[in-house]
């Protein structure tokens, strides 16, 4: 019945031309996010093995995580101008390449309006949005081996058979008090679960933490539809982050705040340096008491 136009909704006839929709990109909140989301998640993945320092674990995470950035930057400038030349077999974390795989044109239903919705770069952007003026696509790819290893599991983004994406990027988010709800910019039709899913991991704050940064600019027009997602803590893109890496159920919990990766530090890696720490304070404490004894016989 819905095929013979009885059931559902069918476009007016004046409404059938095409209607493009531009939404240029927050490249600051795509770059923040994949920091943020990173350096969270190696952190606690290197403190759970051994061969990892506090020091080498600091000093790894900022060595790596621009370096996904920028190729997560260079992946999604190619899957929007497919002239780009990095892009070429470029593996990403899985995550984030099922982000950018769907970081792509959608045609929403449900409205008169034939609208064709596309994420586009800002004008002017230098480096295709990379830090770096020059990209060393050999320094990334050396240490995927080591994100390998962590258990991160990780996909190439295809850019030349698949043009179309979904609705994901097309959300607007309201903070609410200390957490976050998913505002549809088109019918809840165009949006799955999947969707919202991957949009989480890109919650971000102003500055003072008072306002919600939309991934994509507002386009003068857009309406509010009803919420998908609501009543979502800042840290739950961490765990998404973690779920989408296929990380085991029991696992979740661990990634409960943002932050969370400062406490596996003092309760994991700096274990060691406590004992050392104790071990020195005894020595020192041993000594002064014998001090104290020799005075005391003198």
């Amino acid at each position: 019945m819905v095929a013979r136009g009885i059931y559902g909704f069918t476009r007016p006839f004046e409404h059938q031309n095409t209607t493009p929709r531009y939404y240029p990109i927050n490249l600051d909140v795509f770059k923040d996010s994949i920091t943020e989301l990173m350096t969270a998640y190696l952190t606690i993945k290197m403190s759970e093995h051994d061969k990892f320092s506090t020091a080498n674990i600091t000093s790894e995470v900022e060595y790596i995580v621009p370096l996904v950035r920028d190729a997560c930057c260079t992946a999604l400038y190619a899957r929007l101008n497919p002239i780009s030349i990095h892009n070429k077999d470029l593996e990403l974390p899985l995550p984030l390449a099922d982000a950018i795989q769907n970081f792509g044109p959608f045609n929403p239903s449900g409205i008169p309006e034939n609208y064709y919705c596309l994420p586009v770069f800002p004008e002017n952007t230098q480096n295709e949005a990379r830090a770096a003026v020059g990209w060393c696509r050999t320094d990334y790819d050396a240490t995927i081996l080591i994100m390998k290893e962590l258990g991160i599991p990780f996909k190439s983004v295809d850019d030349t058979s698949v043009k179309t994406g979904t609705a994901w990027w097309c959300y607007r988010l309201k903070k609410i008090g200390n957490s976050f709800d998913f505002v549809c910019l088109y019918p809840p039709i165009n949006y799955s679960d999947h969707s919202a899913i991957l949009a989480s991991m890109f919650i971000a704050m102003n500055t003072a933490g008072t306002e919600a940064r939309n991934l994509t600019a507002i386009v003068e027009g857009d309406q509010e539809w009803p919420t998908r997602f609501r009543d979502l803590p800042i840290d739950y893109k961490l765990r998404v982050f973690s779920a989408l890496c296929h990380d085991s159920s029991d696992k979740l919990n661990d990634y409960s705040s943002d932050t969370c990766y400062f406490n596996v530090l003092i309760s994991h890696n700096c274990v060691s340096d406590l004992c050392i720490l104790f071990v020195i304070f005894v020595i020192l404490y041993a000594l002064s008491t014998m001090t104290y004894v020799t005075d005391l016989c003198g």
